[in-house]
């Protein structure tokens, strides 16, 4: 797998979440569902890179507490995520149902405003794997010159 690899599957996160969070207020299934699909895609394409580049950094004897580690954080993770995502939903329902929109317009307002964080995450995550691949072709290209 190519380096920039992780980079564009993070990046393609960020776009496919912001899609949704632009497509929601519209209520139209077919875009919301292909925008979804590809957020989906991708979050799947990136879990075995990053896995693959955290442990790369671990002696070898130690790969199986680092996966341990790994997935442990993936499941803290899945709950903190929905827990974050539903609680922004639905403080951004609550402000726009105040504001006087209809129930269903506030609903899709507050899933704008939740993707449209998560899409904020996606962005964080492509620019930190950007910086991190270019850490680690550094030290490739260092160690491959060293005598």
């Amino acid at each position: 797998m190519q380096q920039k690899t992780p980079v564009m599957v993070f990046a393609c996160i960020a776009i496919g979440f912001a899609a949704l969070s632009l497509l929601g207020p519209a209520r139209s299934i077919a875009p919301l569902f292909a925008a979804m699909t590809l957020t989906y895609i991708e979050v799947g394409l990136i879990f075995s890179p990053s896995q693959t580049a955290g442990l790369r950094t671990l002696p070898s004897h130690l790969n199986p507490h680092g996966v341990a580690l790994l997935s442990t954080f993936v499941q803290v993770a899945a709950c903190i995520g929905p827990s974050m995502y539903i609680g922004l939903m639905s403080t951004a329902q609550t402000v726009s149902q105040a504001a006087g929109a209809s129930a269903d317009a506030a609903a899709a307002s507050g899933f704008a405003v939740a993707v449209a964080v998560a899409s904020a995450i996606g962005l964080i995550g492509a620019i930190t794997s950007f910086f991190y691949s270019r850490q680690l072709r550094a030290k490739r290209r260092a160690h491959r010159s060293a005598p």
